[in-house]
């Protein structure tokens, strides 16, 4: 049968390791490209080029290269995504904040911010009245688009860690000598509903000797079998009281 050998095995950690990385640096520059393109779509804001009307307010040159630099910014974003999880697969410790919820804040927080940053910056235009309004409206939506679902797994994966840290508190660990115990002997047998373990109680008589009748020693015997378990609590009390009244 064939085996894969062990320095490919060594290998496979540090390659998604690498894949994660890859993911990190595709899917930051993505975020980049696409905020530099949407501040620069901003401060040219309305216009029109080409077509059978001719428009107050011809678009500048290069801004068809800029719209088509922000779908360039969202496909290495999405080949940054695939390298993250190609990278993460099989991955055993698990963040309360996974990587896609990072990316999703960065995106609306980056783009809120571009755009604002555009539109009320030190070069925004003074008659761009258009852009200030998307700015504000980008702002009261894609923040807390942002935030609250990132403060929602903060608190979260906080609460659940804490229920486990107190269900390992209330745990009574075992010490090593009870688990080998544990381990080696067999479980007890269930009780019988049928069975009843009976004392012998020799009648009391006139005349009678020996140690069946000697209500002290049968006393004794009947203890012995209530702590090796033959009898329960309820048995010991009935035979204890049968063995007085004798």
């Amino acid at each position: 049968m064939w085996q894969q050998p062990s320095g490919e095995a060594e290998r496979r950690p540090a390659s998604r390791t690498l894949l994660v990385l890859l993911g990190w640096v595709l899917c930051l520059a993505g975020l980049a490209l696409g905020c530099w393109s949407i501040y620069e779509l901003t401060k040219i804001g309305t216009c029109a080029s080409g077509g059978p009307y001719v428009s107050a307010r011809p678009c500048p040159e290069g801004t068809g290269t800029k719209i088509m630099l922000v779908f360039g910014g969202v496909l290495l974003g999405l080949v940054g995504l695939a390298c993250l999880a190609a990278g993460s697969r099989g991955r055993t410790v698990r963040s309360r904040v996974g990587y896609g919820l990072i990316l999703w804040s960065l995106l609306f927080l980056g783009i809120a911010g571009t755009v604002a940053y555009a539109a009320f910056g030190p070069d925004a235009e003074p008659d761009n009245d258009g852009a200030r309004i998307a700015a504000i409206v980008l702002l009261v939506t894609f923040v807390p688009m942002a935030l609250v679902p990132l403060f929602g797994a903060l608190v979260l994966g906080r609460a659940s860690r804490g229920e486990r840290e107190e269900r390992d508190a209330d745990a009574v660990p075992l010490s090593a000598a009870a688990v080998a115990r544990a381990g080696t002997r067999p479980p007890p047998a269930a009780p019988s509903a049928t069975f009843a373990p009976s004392v012998p109680v020799a009648p009391a008589s006139v005349g009678a000797a020996g140690p069946e009748s000697d209500p002290v020693a049968q006393l004794e015997r009947l203890a012995q079998l209530k702590q090796s378990g033959a009898i329960d609590a309820a048995e010991y009390e009935r035979l204890k009281d049968r063995i007085i009244g004798a």
